[in-house]
């Protein structure tokens, strides 16, 4: 709550309309049962040490509102897209590392929400056809260039992507996933202006 009420103080002074977002993963089915609780795999200790529940994750959703943002979330399988929905979430967020995981944009698209998605290491056959296949099944679809680099050495943004994105995709909303260092504040400057 402390960061979504120090995010909400920026917004207020720069006087602009945000989003919070989370993340939600079926650890029951992530997690295969034999490595549960074996915190030699640091993203098991992660997942397992900050795991939230429905009661948690809803207390968060409300506190967000009330800060005045709207609310997005990036499910990571079928099971977590049912609850995005069910937790009433304003924007559906599909990872780069999942545009292309039919099964998971299947369900995205019978969740009916607006969906966002980013674009970081596909190729571009499989942003035609992840494109092709969201933009005639969800009212609302807009694209994020990312490079899934963390963080993302300077000569690696690759912002011309945003070109070809908006050249090969008209009338679709574009944004920018940004992973670059802390101190690199044109990147975001450049995005926007392409």
């Amino acid at each position: 709550k402390k960061i979504i009420d120090r995010a909400a103080d920026a917004i207020a002074r720069l006087g602009f309309d945000a989003a919070i977002k989370f993340q939600y993963r079926d650890l029951d089915t992530l997690i295969h049962p034999q490595f549960k609780g074996d915190y030699s795999y640091k993203y098991i200790k992660r997942f397992e040490e900050t795991r939230l529940t429905d009661e948690q994750f809803a207390e968060l959703i409300n506190h967000s509102r009330e800060q005045g943002f709207t609310v997005a979330c990036t499910p990571f399988d079928e099971a977590s897209v049912d609850k995005v929905v069910e937790h009433g979430f304003d924007y559906l967020k599909v990872a780069s590392a999942y545009s292309t995981d039919w099964p998971l944009l299947t369900r995205v698209v019978d969740a009916n929400l607006p969906t966002i998605v980013s674009t970081g290491g596909l190729s571009v056959r499989d942003l035609d056809r992840s494109v092709v296949f969201l933009s005639k099944r969800v009212h609302q679809l807009a694209l994020m260039h990312c490079v899934a680099v963390y963080p993302t050495p300077d000569d690696q943004l690759a912002l011309n992507r945003l070109d070809l994105m908006r050249d090969r995709f008209p009338g679709i909303a574009l944004g920018y996933s940004t992973h670059e260092r802390q101190d690199n504040y044109l990147a975001v400057g450049l995005a926007l202006a392409k």
